[in-house]
């Protein structure tokens, strides 16, 4: 069985759940540390290379403490330039188009918890006032020339080696050392292959709850998926593509050692010797989303059910002039799993509807949600609709 990690019902009854799955000396050891750290205020950088999970263990550090809101920014994301207005907000006509006065993520994670991914990625020029952050808590928005103060523990999040980065001048060592109180190194897939078979069964639960189907995996692919796994790129992430792949074009709900997905993969790092697996849909991941943000798009299949992902798949290969199995080696090499592809597809749609002024119901009615909980939709999905 896996050990769980997870947060006690919060005062006002919010319950959040977050698993680290796993049994091996790593994992354990990654799990104690969480649980020692998780309490406390202070700074948290964690470290690993990519898929490892690095933002689900800042999510359980969050879930395990008293802080209610948790608001994570990808440095890597947002365009250097764009970069401070999206940590600090900014007032009304400091710049073309700034039509009213917007707050920043340290402000939204006020007495909560900013979640700063790819730390490595943040310019030069703004480190300096993230580290005032973090030694006053205080700060001035774009265009605005008072104070103001936030309190929000920071946890960031790196693939990069930050002592190579501040020895040829791209990181600040001031601004590394105060985020350092506490350094959590998650480690890569293969270094704990003996938690293989119950990510694997706690990403089929979680396929299976999503979708309604009861899709299962024979123990002879679970040993093939152990050999992909010793070697596959995007390490936890990458394995959770798999499966879903798997299971979406399994045969009578079941993920067999004949399973396309799981031997089209195997033969692929067979030929390129455990290298990243090549395919024949070469393009870069930019075409993908293009492809999701054009209006066409909209008339993809919504996928809410098995089929219905694998025909949201089939159509997108159609788009793309793909090959069906060259899509889904596609995805596994750019570590995206098919909820990846379905949570884009939705944003795209409601960017679509927003920019032609689509009323309220309808676009929560092609979404498939109630209106009134479109606003917390929109939150959820990072869409400003101001």
């Amino acid at each position: 069985m896996s050990v769980m990690v997870s947060a006690q019902p919060h005062k006002n009854g919010k319950h959040r759940d977050f698993t680290i799955i796993g049994d091996s000396p790593r994992i354990k050891t990654l799990k104690e540390t969480i649980a020692r750290v998780a309490p406390t205020d202070v700074s948290v950088l964690i470290t690993g290379e990519r898929g490892t999970g690095k933002e689900h263990v800042a999510r359980t550090l969050h879930a395990m403490s008293e802080r209610e809101v948790f608001v994570p920014l990808n440095c890597s994301a947002i365009p250097e330039g764009l970069v401070e207005d999206a940590l600090f907000g900014h007032v009304k006509g400091s710049f073309t188009g700034a039509l009213t006065t917007r707050p920043g993520k340290f402000q939204l994670a006020n007495d909560g918890t900013i979640f700063l991914d790819e730390i490595g990625d943040m310019p030069i020029t703004t480190q300096p006032k993230v580290l005032r952050v973090l030694e006053l808590g205080e700060f001035e928005q774009v265009g605005g020339l008072e104070s103001l103060y936030a309190h929000a523990r920071v946890i960031c999040a790196t693939n990069k080696d930050l002592l190579e980065e501040i020895r040829t001048g791209r990181f600040r060592k001031d601004l590394y050392d105060r985020l350092e109180t506490v350094k959590i190194e998650v480690p890569p897939l293969r270094e704990h292959l003996e938690d293989v078979p119950l990510l694997v069964a706690a990403f089929l639960e979680s396929f299976n709850k999503r979708n309604g189907g009861n899709v299962l995996i024979d123990p002879g692919a679970i040993n093939l998926v152990i050999k992909i796994a010793e070697r596959i790129h995007g390490n936890v992430r990458g394995l959770r593509s798999l499966i879903e792949n798997a299971a979406i074009f399994s045969d009578d709900n079941s993920i067999t050692p004949d399973n396309s997905t799981i031997k089209a993969y195997l033969q692929r790092i067979e030929l390129q010797r455990f290298e990243v697996p090549h395919t024949e849909l070469n393009m870069p991941i930019g075409t993908l989303f293009h492809v999701l943000k054009t209006r066409s798009s909209n008339e993809l299949r919504q996928p809410d059910t098995v089929e219905g992902r694998q025909g949201f798949l089939t159509e997108l290969a159609l788009r793309l002039d793909a090959n069906l199995e060259d899509l889904q080696l596609f995805l596994i090499a750019n570590n995206f799993t098919v909820s990846d592809l379905i949570k884009q597809r939705t944003i795209c749609l409601i960017n679509n509807l927003l920019a032609f002024k689509t009323p309220r119901k309808i676009i929560a009615r092609e979404i498939g949600v109630n209106p009134a909980h479109l606003r917390s939709v929109f939150a959820a999905l990072g869409i400003n609709a101001e």
